[in-house]
């Protein structure tokens, strides 16, 4: 069942022909830690990246769901001229969410203020032309973790430098950059050897026995 499924991994991503390196993500999974830099948040959003359930633009598009497969954070600065800032939500955020705010919700109002019956405003990436959208970047899973300006915040707080500077040549439809998939390198370490086995030049030779023989 194994050797099968790694087969036909192996036909839709030939890096990991020789398999994947799981040990990591297990030990990144299996970890407790709650603070800033791991939290169970980041922790869902890993399991979320592996197992290939996220939908940046080119894939919604893919799937027909939008009209384009343009980044729509790169569009929004581009349509207002200003430089828009994505963040990672925070649990505490939707715990303060009040009553209020989530009747307002259910009554169709906006929820972020300006009096009963406040329409939402129309998203700035919706007015864009089309000759921004054709001049805005693809919103790839690569463009997303490692180029798109709206998240440099948050990538600067959670990727070393080394790792972004890398990225920019190599991540694009890499899967170790874009969903944490490492090919594994197990079949490059020779097995052990084993009684005569063992070639000529890797035996110990004593220069002088022991006086208790050898054991």
């Amino acid at each position: 069942m194994r050797r099968w499924r790694w087969r036909n991994v192996a036909e839709a991503h030939p890096s990991l022909h020789n398999g994947c390196d799981f040990e990591p993500i297990f030990k990144l999974l299996g970890s407790k830690r709650n603070d800033e830099e791991w939290n169970a948040m980041l922790r869902g959003m890993l399991k979320s990246v592996v197992a290939n359930r996220q939908f940046p633009q080119s894939r919604c598009f893919q799937a027909g769901w939008v009209l384009h497969p343009k980044c729509i954070f790169c569009l929004h600065s581009e349509v207002s001229g200003e430089q828009f800032v994505a963040n990672l939500c925070k649990k505490h955020a939707a715990d303060a969410t009040s009553k209020a705010d989530q009747s307002r919700k259910r009554q169709g109002h906006c929820s972020r203020g300006g009096g009963p019956g406040r329409q939402m405003e129309e998203p700035q990436h919706t007015k864009a032309t089309a000759e921004q959208i054709e001049a805005a970047p693809i919103g790839t899973l690569a463009h997303r973790n490692y180029q798109c300006k709206a998240l440099d915040g948050e990538r600067a707080k959670h990727a070393p430098a080394a790792m972004r500077q890398a990225a920019m040549d190599y991540a694009a439809g890499n899967l170790a950059f874009e969903r944490a998939l490492h090919p594994s390198i197990a079949h490059t370490v020779p097995p052990p050897f084993h009684g005569c086995h063992v070639p000529l030049a890797c035996r110990s030779a004593w220069r002088h026995l022991p006086g208790e023989g050898l054991h």
